[in-house]
């Protein structure tokens, strides 16, 4: 199946959000993905945990390797 992929996007680092339309359009019609991201740096991960009741067992190098909460 052929098929065209748009993908825009707006980014606004003030309100830390990205808003996207992924647009797929194909022999049998077109379709549209709205996206909507929040994101939040790590120092605020942080303190939500330190709200939430939580503390900080240990701290990797990259945050793929992740940092463990524990209650």
């Amino acid at each position: 199946m052929e098929l065209v992929r748009i993908d825009v996007a707006r980014h606004d680092p003030i309100a830390q959000q990205v808003v996207a339309q992924h647009v797929v359009i194909t022999e049998a019609g077109t379709r549209f993905y709205p996206v909507r991201l929040r994101y939040c740096w790590p120092s605020e991960l942080d303190l939500m945990a330190r709200l939430a009741g939580l503390r900080l067992e240990s701290r990797w190098g990259r945050l793929a390797e992740g940092a463990f909460w524990r209650k």
